[in-house]
């Protein structure tokens, strides 16, 4: 129906500029010639067709503004991980379940030459839902209430390795939801050895977004390395944690880059430290720079 809105406008207002020739006909003795007809018609019908374009727009602009969503809490979060269920007492070599925090910063710009731009900036600290289930797990980082990604994990013979994404996402007051699925391959790799390299990829199983404007997620396809382990202090803790850089790129409708380097613990693969830097252009266009960072190893349940 979108695309038929130009031309039935023009038709609308084609319609008003002959109602108007109508009566200038009847209502006097200069009688309009036919050039002054040709021209109230076609000046009507601009008239109205940029009437409601600029209607639309600004509709369009108002509907589709820039909102604050409700910041994400601990509270909400420990009701969840309740309601979810899952193994609270958790098993050898998986984590913990409960919710954690993690320190946060960081900033996310969007433009869009059709909705504008708008910027937001990380909290300083986040919940996240850990849920064992089974030899896997799924864990929650949630930046806002309605904003917010879930990674799954399972424990296998060749090391813990991610399965799936989850991704849910609201900008400009519409919402964006994604699930992807991994490769078979553990996180550190084939071999696990300290400066390997392989490729992986992100697969888009499910996508689907309330925006009037088409947004494609195209697959993911990643250049890994896996640095080594390095010692962290979590919340005064000493631990040992697997690096792994993650890099990709892609062109179609919409171009980009991202660049993920991850931190899990050599014991339970516990992601416990991530850095993004994301860059998506096209008809809207994001740029992102976050960092994430656990606070303690002891989540509240």
């Amino acid at each position: 129906m979108k695309y038929f809105l130009v031309p039935l406008s023009f038709l609308l207002g084609s319609l008003l500029g002959g109602l108007l020739v109508r009566f200038w006909r009847a209502g006097g003795e200069n009688r309009p010639t036919t050039m002054q007809k040709l021209k109230l018609v076609v000046i009507t019908a601009l008239g109205t067709g940029l009437l409601i374009g600029a209607g639309g727009y600004g509709f369009l602009r108002y509907k589709f503004r820039p909102r604050e969503l409700a910041p994400a809490t601990t509270q909400n979060a420990l009701e969840d991980l309740h309601k979810a269920g899952g193994d609270t007492n958790g098993s050898k070599g998986i984590p913990v379940a409960g919710v954690y925090t993690f320190k946060t910063s960081g900033l996310t710009k969007v433009k869009s030459s059709l909705l504008g731009n708008t910027e937001r900036a990380m909290p300083k600290s986040i919940p996240a839902i850990l849920i064992p289930r089974g030899n896997c797990w799924e864990l929650t980082l949630r930046i806002e209430e309605g904003n917010e990604g879930t990674e799954k994990y399972c424990s296998t013979v060749n090391g813990v390795r991610l399965a799936e994404r989850w991704e849910k996402r609201q900008m400009f007051g519409f919402t964006t939801t994604s699930r992807m699925t991994s490769g078979s391959l553990p996180v550190i790799g084939p071999t696990g050895k300290p400066g390997s390299t392989w490729k992986d990829a992100w697969n888009i199983v499910e996508h689907s977004s309330t925006s009037p404007l088409k947004i494609e997620r195209p697959d993911l396809l990643f250049q890994m390395t896996y640095v080594g382990i390095e010692t962290l202090d979590i919340g005064g803790q000493k631990l040992q944690a697997h690096h792994v850089i993650q890099t990709s790129s892609w062109t179609s409708a919409v171009s980009g880059s991202l660049k993920r380097e991850v931190w899990y613990t050599v014991d339970t693969g516990l992601m416990v430290k991530l850095t993004i830097k994301s860059l998506g252009e096209g008809i809207i266009s994001m740029e992102s720079d976050t960092q994430y960072e656990l606070t303690s190893l002891t989540p509240q349940q």
